[in-house]
């Protein structure tokens, strides 16, 4: 039964994504395990700029990247051959993951074998708003990646308020139990103090297969 769905819904994606190629001029990648992308940088760094949550003077080449790029993946919504949108899809690695070194979690709450983080979530403004193709695209790209490669896990971190609007769309995150923070999860929110302080950021963990999409109910 579930090879039948993961079937069905394979096909579904690609029809999808054939949609948006041909109504929006959107083409939908991802790239290789530690692929450096440049453009993806640039993109981060101009959109958390203009959020003003970023020290912009620290990234003198205008790039904003972190110790996670070498083991990571990047999913890339391209318009006319212009990156407007990406997501960062971090593996398990030496380095731990972003969240579970920024907040006081207990790592053993779920497996880093079928876990992944999603993170990095970036979309150009004139993109953003009503207009959420490009968000939407994102997610779909990100959900067909790790049921194609057995991940069943995703680990992030969000505003209550972001969440919120995810759930309405069929994705339930739950917000992971956490102790006061220390001086090296205070030391690793630095590169984006910004968020940060605008924001109540807390850890969640995301069931893939119970992702339920309100476009397959």
């Amino acid at each position: 039964m579930n090879e039948i769905k993961n079937f069905l819904f394979k096909q579904l994606s690609f029809l999808i994504f054939k949609y948006f190629s041909t109504k929006d001029k959107l083409t939908v990648s991802i790239t290789d395990w530690g692929e450096p992308c440049p453009e993806v940088y640039r993109l981060r760094y101009r959109v958390y700029s203009e959020l003003d949550v970023i020290a912009a003077d620290h990234f003198a080449d205008q790039s904003f990247t972190d110790k996670y790029e070498p083991y990571s993946s990047n999913v890339k919504i391209k318009h006319k051959n212009k990156l407007v949108g990406t997501m960062r899809l971090t593996h398990a690695s030496h380095v731990g993951f972003p969240t579970e070194n920024q907040f006081n979690i207990n790592p053993k709450g779920y497996d880093h074998k079928v876990t992944i983080e999603i993170g990095r979530l970036v979309i150009d403004k004139s993109f953003r708003g009503n207009k959420r193709t490009v968000s939407f695209a994102i997610g779909l790209a990100a959900l067909r990646y790790s049921r194609e490669n057995g991940f069943d896990h995703w680990l992030c971190n969000s505003s209550e308020k972001l969440v919120k609007a995810y759930r309405k769309l069929g994705v339930k995150a739950y917000k992971l139990s956490e102790g006061k923070p220390g001086k090296r999860h205070l030391e690793e929110r630095d590169l984006i103090k910004g968020f940060y302080d605008r924001y109540d950021i807390y850890p969640y963990l995301i069931k893939v297969s119970a992702i339920k999409p309100r476009f397959l109910i």
